[in-house]
């Protein structure tokens, strides 16, 4: 079966732009200032680790995919790991 890079990738990118979005929010604003968005910031904290983790998994997968039937790497792929290793390295700093 062949894998069709292209389908996956705004829904990648997506997923974790939104995900890098909550939690430089979370991070600069005090979410629990106000009781309504520290309730809803509570609701979503589970879904953003999926989808903060899930694209670079995902992008390995298909990297790992792309290789194993003689496609070349795509570098885009890649994108998803390396810019989660940043956003992981400066949220910790």
């Amino acid at each position: 079966m062949k894998t069709n890079f292209r389908n996956y990738l705004p829904i990648l990118a997506a997923l974790f732009i939104i995900s890098i979005i909550y939690w430089i929010t979370g991070n600069i604003i005090n979410v629990y200032h106000n009781t309504v968005v520290g309730g809803l910031y509570e609701v979503f904290w589970v879904p953003m680790i999926a989808a903060f983790v899930l694209p670079p998994v995902v992008s390995l997968v298909l990297w790992y995919r792309g290789k194993r039937n003689g496609f070349p790497a795509k570098p885009y792929l890649i994108f998803g790991v390396v810019s989660a290793a940043i956003v992981i390295a400066a949220l910790t700093a």
